[in-house]
């Protein structure tokens, strides 16, 4: 007789536990903590092993959900939010929200809802601005990620699947004994890796893949049809269709920390250098279309800037708002 109430009674606190990581996070959403909230949150955090438990589910939810921008994110968590005698757990909250969002934002729902269902690990890579990571996969593949990138790694008995969740990154694959698919998803479509080296950059509107070896297989996000990219290929994809261009290995270089151009507007130059930078670099509209080549620094900013200076014969200005002008 007496089970049932204490199964209850263990029901309810585990639910309560979801709704109050539920307000936390939604919290977190809308504004970062200031000092006395977050020392309230980690006493919360620490006061029960079972608030620890739910809010490491709370965490993995959050990576799979890390597409969604974090405004539009609170506002949706606030319309769905539960009344505390409705609450039910928080994966089931953020179920019906991920829902809404593959309406929403167009993300598909086939790649991403079962792995809500599913506390399987997924590793999360990230770099920041100026930063280069290299990452080993237990079958010896090698993934380089560029200057402020983000992937996620499925790695598992079925499958060894990499989402480039922003950015740049040089993949080396390597034979896997269990024949395991080699796959990277981007927003605009997948690839499949048939033995390869190869290079893919996640652009705002489109993906670019440059195959250095091997063959990668590319088939946007709502197109039926595939192709087979050769090596000393390259190709830009949206979610439609694909669009070949010419080949160069130049934008390879980047993992040796160079930036090597040839007959490059500078305005061009100056976006692609900036990728590596927290300073703003300003310049004058005559200079724009003055065409760089040679190979230079993404590290050693001064010297790249002096090296321009020096050929085009403009001006480095250091403004005291910490920006740098090119002037003529």
């Amino acid at each position: 007789m007496n089970k049932q109430p204490r199964k209850d009674n263990a029901k309810h606190v585990r639910q309560q536990a979801y709704y109050e990581a539920a307000e936390w996070y939604m919290q977190m959403q809308e504004q970062t903590l200031d000092v006395k909230q977050k020392a309230c949150f980690e006493q919360w955090l620490a006061e029960d092993a079972l608030h620890q438990e739910v809010w490491a589910n709370v965490i993995m939810f959050d990576e799979k959900l890390g597409r969604v921008p974090k405004t539009v994110m609170a506002q949706t968590m606030h319309q769905l939010k539960p009344k505390p005698q409705f609450a039910t757990k928080f994966s089931l909250i953020l179920f019906a929200l991920c829902t809404a969002f593959y309406t929403v934002q167009g993300i598909r729902q086939q790649d991403y809802a079962p792995d809500l269902l599913s506390f399987e690990p997924i590793d999360v890579y990230k770099t920041q601005i100026g930063e280069q990571q290299q990452v080993s996969l237990a079958d010896g593949s090698q993934i380089w990620l560029n200057s402020e990138s983000k992937i996620r790694v499925k790695y598992n008995a079925n499958q060894r699947r990499i989402e480039l969740a922003r950015g740049e990154i040089y993949i080396e694959t390597h034979k896997d004994i269990k024949q395991r698919p080699f796959t990277v998803q981007t927003a605009d479509g997948d690839l499949l890796a048939l033995g390869t080296v190869f290079n893919v950059r996640h652009f705002p509107t489109q993906t670019e893949l440059i195959v250095k070896q091997g063959t990668v297989r590319t088939q946007p996000q709502y197109s039926k049809t595939y192709q087979d990219i050769t090596a000393q290929h390259t190709v830009r994809f949206d979610a439609q269709q694909i669009y070949h261009g010419a080949y160069s290995d130049m934008p390879l270089l980047w993992r040796q920390q160079l930036l090597v151009v040839h007959s490059m507007p500078l305005q061009k130059f100056i976006t692609e250098l900036s990728r590596y930078h927290q300073q703003s670099i300003n310049i004058d509209p005559s200079l724009y279309n003055v065409l760089v080549s040679g190979a230079y620094s993404t590290q050693d900013l001064s010297r790249t800037l002096h090296m321009l200076q020096v050929t085009y014969h403009f001006k480095v200005v250091h403004t005291e708002q910490n920006g740098i002008d090119l002037q003529p």
